[in-house]
């Protein structure tokens, strides 16, 4: 996390656009680009996929793109998990719960997934606790979207830092512990930049995995669309990392 700038994001500045969660968009679904390339990653045996960040729109989204059979007939079926209750309301075949906690989740254990196809919050500045501004606003967050002020147990309340590394550590804890030997991790993330300086999300995150008897299978880089407008602007990668493992014990 930066020095100066707290975790949770920019806790002084108030206000709100009187806007429900059901009437924001959600900030960050898969893009076009990326579904694209999670077609080509998904292997053809799998069947059961779950999204333990799913967001009110991430198994609908890989639902449309992966259909509702496997490339060798097997039918396919789709779980989310997502922490905060609107929007696990909003998702559709969503459960509300905690990514770091999936082995506790009744329903996971009933779908017993096959793989996890995920793209978790990236510790930028959506993550920012800022509610908006009645006169309105071109900032995107998480807050606004939902709001009110993400749960602490969120992963996208945080910045890249302690508490973002932790919670992050501990769902990919999680996923090696509900995922048979031979399961398949498909993971999304991007590096970003905060005050000028790049934040390595991406290898940080490639190897916490590895160290959970995960192998590297294939990856993909993919150009995205990114906001032009607020702070670091002119600097923001254009592209995204997706990265498919294998579980090996």
């Amino acid at each position: 996390m930066d020095g100066d700038t707290p975790e949770s994001g920019d806790h002084g500045e108030e206000g709100s656009d009187d806007r429900t969660p059901s009437s924001c968009r959600f900030p960050a679904s898969y893009s076009d680009e990326v579904l694209a390339s999670i077609r080509q990653l998904v292997p053809s045996s799998a069947a059961r996929i779950l999204d333990p960040f799913a967001g009110p729109e991430g198994v609908r989204r890989l639902h449309a793109t992966l259909g509702d059979f496997s490339f060798s007939g097997t039918p396919r079926s789709y779980l989310g998990v997502e922490i905060e209750p609107e929007w696990a309301q909003q998702g559709e075949a969503t459960v509300q719960g905690d990514a770091t906690k999936l082995q506790d989740l009744v329903e996971v254990k009933a779908f017993d997934p096959q793989m996890i196809i995920t793209s978790p919050p990236y510790g930028n500045r959506m993550a920012d606790q800022y509610l908006g501004d009645p006169k309105g606003s071109q900032r995107h967050t998480y807050a606004i979207a939902l709001g009110r002020r993400l749960s602490d147990e969120s992963a996208a309340k945080y910045q890249w830092g302690p508490k973002y590394q932790q919670i992050l550590s501990e769902a990919i804890r999680s996923i090696s512990i509900v995922l048979p030997e031979g399961g398949w991790l498909l993971w999304n993330i991007a590096n970003h930049y905060r005050k000028h300086e790049l934040r390595l999300v991406v290898p940080w995150t490639v190897e916490k995995i590895l160290a959970r008897e995960f192998e590297l299978k294939r990856w993909d880089t993919v150009k995205a669309r990114k906001l032009r407008h607020g702070a670091n602007h002119d600097m923001r990668e254009d592209y995204e990392q997706l990265f498919l493992f294998r579980k090996t014990s």
